[in-house]
């Protein structure tokens, strides 16, 4: 299994590890195949392109209720897949928590103005499309366990 790791403080004896920093705070990244107790654990369950050492990386932070988690699995593995052909887009992955009930939603983008650019696109649009809608998962009685919320880090080099 993969697993991505995201923690506060930076990992010792760590060969790729992506350091990323907001307005608020830093945070380092890193992919293993062992299941860790440092930093908050997620297990990748889907996943298309590959982490890199530039561009910005966006946390989409969507907290699931435990009844709910069935549910956000099984639209997020039936997504559109429609990101991956955005201008500007490097890579998705989809991250279950192991230690809460949040899931990550991860894209990096060669800048933070390909995400916005993305945002405001007719690919964003196709994939959200249910949201606000009797089918979208955030009108789902006992899905959502809070407000979803995302922020957006550029990588240090």
């Amino acid at each position: 299994m993969a697993y991505l790791i995201i923690s506060d403080s930076e990992p010792l004896n760590r060969q790729s590890v992506l350091k990323i920093s907001s307005a608020q705070d830093i945070r380092y990244l890193y992919e293993t195949d062992v299941e860790e107790t440092e930093g908050n654990i997620y297990q990748i369950i889907d996943e298309s392109g590959v982490l890199q050492q530039n561009g910005a990386i966006v946390l989409n932070n969507i907290p699931i209720s435990d009844t709910g988690k069935a549910s956000f699995e099984k639209r997020f593995l039936a997504r559109a897949r429609a990101i991956e052909d955005t201008p500007g887009f490097i890579t998705i992955k989809v991250l279950r928590p192991l230690s809460d009930n949040t899931y990550v939603v991860l894209t990096q983008w060669e800048s933070e103005q390909a995400f916005r650019d993305w945002q405001s696109s007719a690919a964003y649009n196709k994939a959200h499309k249910r949201r606000h809608t009797a089918e979208g998962l955030d009108q789902q009685p006992g899905v959502l366990s809070n407000k979803p919320y995302h922020k957006v880090y550029q990588i240090i080099n």
